[in-house]
C-alpha cells in the first residue's frame, strides 16, 4: 500500500502547506529588491566615476596647455637673457677697449688692483 500511495502522491500537483509559497515569493522578492538597489547604486557609480573622469581629462588638458604656455614664456625669458647678456658682452669689451686705449691697461685688471 506504501507503493500505491507514493504513485497517488507523485502523479498528483506538489501540495505545499499553507503560506510556503509565499515565504519564497517574498524571499523572492526581497533578493530582487536588493538587486535593483545594488544595480541602480552601481549605475550611478559608474556615471559618477564617468563624469569624475571627464573631468580629470579636462583638467589635464588645460594643466598641458598651461605647461606649454609657460615653456614657452620660458623659452622667451632664455633667448631675452641670453640677449642681454650678449649685449653686456659686447658692452664689456667695448669698455675695456676704451680703457685700453685712454690709459693703456686691461679696466677690470685695474679695478681689481684698486679693491
Amino acid at each position: 500500500m506504501t507503493a500505491s500511495r507514493r504513485n497517488k502522491r507523485s502523479d498528483q500537483p506538489h501540495e505545499t502547506a499553507p503560506g510556503g509559497d509565499d515565504l519564497i515569493l517574498a524571499a523572492l522578492r526581497e533578493t530582487e529588491a536588493r538587486y535593483v538597489d545594488i544595480y541602480t547604486s552601481l549605475s550611478q557609480q559608474s556615471v559618477e566615476a564617468r563624469q569624475a573622469l571627464t573631468k580629470v581629462r579636462e583638467d589635464n588638458e588645460g594643466l598641458t596647455q598651461e605647461v606649454a604656455a609657460l615653456r614657452r614664456e620660458l623659452d622667451d625669458e632664455r633667448r631675452r637673457v641670453q640677449h642681454q647678456r650678449q649685449t653686456v658682452d659686447t658692452l664689456a669689451s667695448a669698455l675695456n677697449d676704451i680703457h685700453r686705449s685712454l690709459f693703456g691697461g686691461n679696466v677690470y685688471a685695474s679695478s681689481s688692483r684698486r679693491a
